[in-house]
């Protein structure tokens, strides 16, 4: 029976998706060469019906569609789709976005059977329509692990692209390794975990994942949305500290002030929601000895208001 020989289950969790784009994630996912895949489709309470623009696809013995009765956030549909999980691996695709090459999942199986690891990473590009490149998501270069090197979190402090890696079902099931209930966020602390959790995992030079790039500021955000953005960056920031994670650390502030911080400013002007207490907890979560140390350059600011008073364009060669 297909259904007790599963390899892998690709999870995609989606809500009100570009059926275009989302029939390009199922053929990358049907398109695989790997043998024995399930495929599983969960609508997290579209307002919308879209199944009828993929009942061809979802027809498939291999493709299981989950419909939540109302939109709970991609963390919590991620977690329906790892308990529904038949696979022996675990991957995830975002409904907009593709696998790089059509043995992208075999070749990361078989590393893993290979190297008997719970977590095996490939290498993530981005496509943003005019540019196609691999995503360095740090100013380490931390770009030499995707060459088949044995990894830990200490070597690889990153905690985005968790979509970049393949995940031993059994692993995560056991060790209760499930999102948490945050509306946005919530996938760098999970991948950030994951790679805590298990001792070592495998950087390999397979071409795996393709995102396409979405502007941030221009997310349809709400208040729930955006507090819980500060509330789990600001626990990473915290976190990264504590495990002496000082890379991460610093990468997160960078990032704050070429991010975060503008879409505090950008809540206040679309939906005249002051963040200015979320703001002065992520900056007072910094460590700016450990940063400066790190990067000696890099302004050091005690409130939102010293922020704002910053000309950040003279720090743009710090933009991630």
């Amino acid at each position: 029976m297909f259904f007790n020989n599963i390899k892998i289950s690709v999870i995609i969790p989606v809500y009100n998706p570009d059926t275009a784009l989302l029939k390009e994630a199922l053929n990358s996912c049907l398109n695989q060469t790997v043998k024995n895949i399930e495929i599983i489709l969960i609508d997290d309470g579209s307002k919308v019906s879209f199944k009828n623009d993929i009942k061809n696809l979802i027809s498939l013995k291999n493709i299981k569609f989950i419909r939540l009765k109302q939109n709970q956030g991609a963390g919590y549909a991620r977690n329906i789709g790892i308990k529904k999980a038949k696979g022996e691996f675990i991957a995830f695709l975002d409904g907009d976005d593709y696998f790089y090459s059509s043995d992208s999942l075999e070749k990361l199986y078989d590393l893993a059977k290979k190297t008997n690891l719970n977590v095996i990473a490939g290498i993530p590009f981005q496509d943003n329509g005019d540019d196609f490149s691999q995503i360095i998501w740090s100013f380490k270069d931390y770009i030499n692990l995707f060459s088949n090197k044995v990894a830990n979190i200490h070597d690889y402090q990153i905690c985005y692209g968790f979509w970049s890696f393949l995940y031993n079902r059994k692993f995560l099931v056991k060790n209760n390794l499930f999102f948490n209930d945050l509306k946005r966020f919530q996938d760098p602390i999970w991948l950030f975990s994951v790679l805590n959790k298990c001792e070592n995992f495998y950087g390999s030079d397979v071409r795996f994942y393709v995102h396409r790039v979405k502007n941030m500021l221009n997310f349809n955000w709400d208040e729930q949305k955006l507090k819980d953005y500060y509330k789990g960056i600001t626990y990473l920031v915290r976190e990264s500290y504590n495990l002496k994670l000082y890379d991460l650390h610093t990468f997160l502030y960078r990032k704050s002030l070429f991010w975060e911080f503008p879409l505090i400013q950008k809540a206040k002007d679309t939906i005249n929601l002051d963040l200015t207490l979320e703001a002065n907890n992520l900056i007072n979560s910094f460590n700016f000895g450990v940063i400066t140390e790190n990067e000696p350059e890099l302004p050091v600011i005690s409130s939102f208001e010293d922020y704002k008073n910053l000309d950040i364009k003279k720090f743009d060669k710090f933009n991630y």
